[in-house]
């Protein structure tokens, strides 16, 4: 049985939308941004699992962030202004 504090926790996909993700960066959606990182991200584990120097330059590089931890922060707290 899954516990349902788990259930209505709100997932990176949450934060990730395709509205910001276009608004804030060059690709279309989390999936393009992820895919064009040359770095295998399926879940939100393997973001933890990368070397974050050179996620964090791709991101500076290819978004209006200077860094994921930056990106993600901002993501979230326009979600959980709505």
């Amino acid at each position: 049985m899954q516990n349902t504090t788990d259930i209505n926790q709100p997932k990176l996909s949450d934060f990730l939308t395709p509205e910001f993700i276009s608004k804030y960066s060059n690709f279309i959606d989390a999936e393009h941004l992820f895919n064009e990182s040359n770095f295998k991200i399926i879940s939100e584990e393997d973001i933890d699992e990368i070397l974050y120097d050179e996620f964090n330059k791709f991101i500076t590089d290819n978004t209006f962030f200077d860094s994921w931890n930056e990106m993600k922060v901002t993501a979230m707290s326009l979600y959980f202004e709505k």
